[in-house]
């Protein structure tokens, strides 16, 4: 009897080596902040959100809909439920500030810093725990997920492969997100998955299968993102010299 799509995602922690959170965190940090310690508290100035921590999870301010997931709120409760003493004010579900300039202005963002900089190695950890709830869940959803869950346990086990799935995730998503699309094609994990080859299941293969889909992307994007492209090249090329 054949295996459901429900039950055919497999975790990647039990049997699977765990990275080590300290370099993990460290290798996080330095793709999402270039390793500068202000940036752990970054607010864009073409966002409507802050963005907090070495995975830049984001935190949404009251009356501000965007159709991004908050990460953040999840992160301290994970932090809170892990023994992590947490500023009350940053137990709130929503962002406290209304605007970048406030944020900015805000003398709590010293304490904000501090806090994020002396857990860097638990949120790793968040950001192991996380992947691993919603790879199962985007898994299921798709029709090649016995394949597509292989090629992830696969990259797990290798050196490297942990980091190069967790990042490129938080880099550009899981890819199960329709709204995130140009062209009807999308440029999250699972597109990079369906790229590679079926005989060669290894980091150089999917950072060359990520190189492809970023591509196709800046070929199908409405406006001309190919400014993006050698920051997006550098920070996939980084998979293959922490896999060597």
């Amino acid at each position: 009897m054949g295996m459901s799509l429900s039950t055919a995602a497999l975790s990647v922690s039990a049997s699977q080596p765990e990275p080590d959170p300290e370099r993990l965190a460290e290798r996080l940090m330095q793709n999402e902040t270039g390793g500068v310690r202000e940036q752990l508290a970054w607010w864009s100035p073409h966002e409507p959100f802050p963005s907090l921590g070495i995975g830049h999870f984001i935190w949404i301010p009251a009356g501000v809909s965007v159709p991004f997931e908050a990460q953040f709120p999840q992160w301290v409760r994970f932090a809170v439920e892990h023994g992590e003493r947490v500023p009350r004010w940053l137990q709130a579900e929503r962002a406290p500030w209304s605007s970048r300039e406030a944020f900015y202005a805000d003398p709590r963002r010293a304490q904000l810093l501090d806090w994020l900089e002396r857990t860097r190695s638990l949120q790793a950890r968040f950001v192991m725990t996380r992947f691993q709830t919603r790879w199962r869940q985007a898994c299921a959803a798709q029709p090649d997920c016995a394949v597509l869950d292989q090629r992830v346990k696969t990259l797990w086990q290798q050196p490297g492969g942990a980091y190069a799935l967790l990042d490129y995730v938080n880099f550009k998503g899981l890819g199960d997100n329709a709204k995130a699309r140009y062209a009807g094609q999308g440029w999250g994990l699972i597109q990079v998955l369906r790229a590679m080859p079926s005989d060669r299941v290894s980091v150089p293969a999917f950072v060359a299968a990520a190189h492809k889909v970023l591509q196709r992307r800046i070929a199908h994007a409405p406006r001309d993102e190919s400014r993006w492209w050698p920051g997006w090249k550098k920070r996939l090329d980084r998979y293959v010299e922490e896999a060597e």
